[in-house]
């Protein structure tokens, strides 16, 4: 296992932040109104959901938040399947949830939520996740895709290849 795979998709550091012409292309599109893994250093979002308040536990619909579009990139260690399970779940309760995650095609969760998806965008290439202070850092080391979960929406999934673009 290379030494970049084990520090982002370890549990030991959580604040990746994504890569802002990402977010800002994805927002122009979504509007998102809440960061549903977020903190005060990395929120992209006016309202977000930092640790303490264990996002995982808490009702995104009843949270009163600017629209219905909800961005989340969530850590990448072993929880992940727990946070694509958690936006599968909010988007049954009329939200519209955009994930950031790696594209783990052969996993479990992937095969149980992703494919319940209305959207998967792959992303040509590797991305440049920022470290906690904001500085781009090496490529990650598997690719990523956009999962856009809408309402009542129980796939299969438009998959489509999403350029770098908004580079």
């Amino acid at each position: 296992m290379t030494s970049a795979w084990k520090v982002i998709h370890s549990s030991k550091d959580m604040s990746w932040r994504t890569p802002p012409e990402l977010f800002n292309h994805l927002n122009r599109e979504f509007h998102f109104g809440l960061d549903a893994a977020a903190s005060n250093e990395n929120t992209l979002c006016d309202y977000y959901l930092p640790e303490k308040e264990d996002a995982l536990n808490t009702d995104w619909s009843r949270l009163t938040f600017h629209g219905n579009s909800v961005w989340l990139n969530p850590p990448y260690g072993r929880t992940v399947h727990k946070w694509v399970k958690k936006a599968y779940q909010e988007s049954r309760k009329g939200l519209t949830v955009v994930l950031l995650i790696m594209a783990c095609t052969e996993t479990k969760w992937w095969g149980e939520y992703v494919w319940k998806a209305d959207e998967v965008r792959l992303i040509q290439g590797r991305l440049r996740f920022l470290d906690s202070s904001g500085k781009p850092q090496n490529a990650a080391p598997k690719g990523s895709a956009i999962v856009v979960f809408r309402p009542h929406w129980e796939g299969p999934p438009r998959v489509s290849l999403m350029p770098q673009e908004w580079k």
